[in-house]
């Protein structure tokens, strides 16, 4: 990364080891070499505070991607994401006045007011996550208003994509898909798509502001191309700076120079983020929920799930999904199959699934909890 943002680095660590005995001892201890710091997670539910100064970099940190789209001042933009003193809402609404775009956060809004918004605003810009853009994809399929959410969109901006959200999206909206990489401790955005969106473009790291690393996931060496986590460290944070903090996620690796956009920076493969700290093993095989995720919200019959991995009576590990289906879904025995077929192909494990209606609708949760592993229950 750039030689600034690593001697702003350099001179962060080196404070830690001068004014805190306590972490160089530990750090001594665990052979971490003097003048370093260990890359290490979060624990439990963080939360950062931000000052002024903060704020203002998360808002500027967003213009690479509104660039990339092709955004201008006025554009309407529609953000489904909660508005709080945390990060995520006050960085996309200071994105948003720096750039001079038109914002409208819907927080909690039903899937319907924000398809409403999109029409009668003449919207040019939505941002989501991917399972939520694919509902609000499958609640406009089934609306009378189909024709006015298409023509005017410029750009639909997901965390994570899909071969199926770009189909989806270019279907139902007539947009093409910019993915983004960002996170609580970062705030400013790490990655965005450059002009050429996510089918041959590239996933750029930005480096003005933070540090970023990637390293492989076995040995924790550093690394310019494959699979690789990822580690930053944010030295222009006034309120909580963060050093060497494992995101806990793995991409592959996009070399530097190799895009055809022509951004010399380095960067990853768009839809190649995976949480190295959700896989399950289930009956010895490696299953990653984001695959089953992606997999059940892209049937036009489920409208929400949930997933466990429990335990039959026998002692033996099962992978149990609940459904709750779309009004209006045709036979549910035959979606059951369908899906009990895809799911198997996916992960060489047949689940087995339930029809579950009391399961909540999710408009206005910006980050749901699909996911329970109950066999530490038992």
């Amino acid at each position: 990364m750039n030689d600034t943002s690593f001697g702003r680095l350099q001179s962060a660590i080196a404070r830690c080891w001068q004014v805190s005995d306590f972490h160089s001892n530990h750090w001594r201890s665990k052979g971490v070499a003097n003048g370093w710091v260990p890359a290490a997670p979060g624990i439990g539910q963080e939360r950062y505070a931000c000052s002024a100064s903060d704020v203002h970099v998360m808002g500027e940190s967003w213009g690479p991607q509104f660039e990339a789209i092709g955004l201008t001042p006025g554009d309407v933009a529609v953000f489904t994401i909660p508005v709080s003193f945390m990060c995520a809402g006050l960085s996309a609404l200071e994105g948003a006045r720096i750039h001079r775009l038109v914002p409208l956060a819907t927080g909690i809004a039903s899937k319907q007011m924000i398809l409403g918004f999109l029409a009668d605003q003449r919207a040019a810009y939505l941002y989501g996550i991917e399972s939520f853009l694919l509902q609000l994809a499958s609640e406009a399929k089934a609306s009378d208003r189909l024709t006015e959410l298409r023509g005017h969109l410029k750009g639909i901006q997901s965390v994570g994509s899909s071969r199926h959200l770009i189909d989806t999206m270019r279907d139902v909206f007539g947009a093409e898909v910019f993915e983004v990489y960002g996170c609580t401790q970062a705030a400013a955005k790490i990655a965005t798509t450059c002009r050429l969106g996510v089918e041959t473009g590239t996933v750029h790291f930005h480096d003005e502001h933070l540090h970023i690393e990637t390293r492989d996931p076995e040995t924790g060496t550093a690394v310019t191309e494959g699979r690789a986590n990822i580690v930053i460290s944010t030295t222009y944070r006034q309120a909580s700076p963060v050093i060497r903090y494992d995101m806990k996620d793995s991409v592959e690796v996009v070399p530097a120079g190799a895009c055809p956009c022509g951004d010399p920076r380095p960067g990853y493969r768009p839809g190649t983020v995976a949480r190295t700290d959700s896989m399950m093993k289930i009956r010895g095989m490696n299953v990653w929920p984001q695959v089953i995720e992606r997999l059940l919200l892209a049937h036009a019959g489920v409208a929400e799930f949930r997933g466990e991995a429990t335990r039959r009576q026998d002692g033996s590990d099962e992978l149990l999904l609940r459904i709750r289906p779309n009004p209006g879904t045709g036979n549910l025995d035959d979606m059951v199959h369908a899906l009990t077929d895809q799911v198997r192909r996916e992960t060489l494990i047949r689940p087995r699934i339930l029809i579950d209606n009391d399961i909540p609708d999710s408009a206005g949760d910006y980050k749901v909890r699909r996911w329970q592993d109950r066999r530490k229950e038992t």
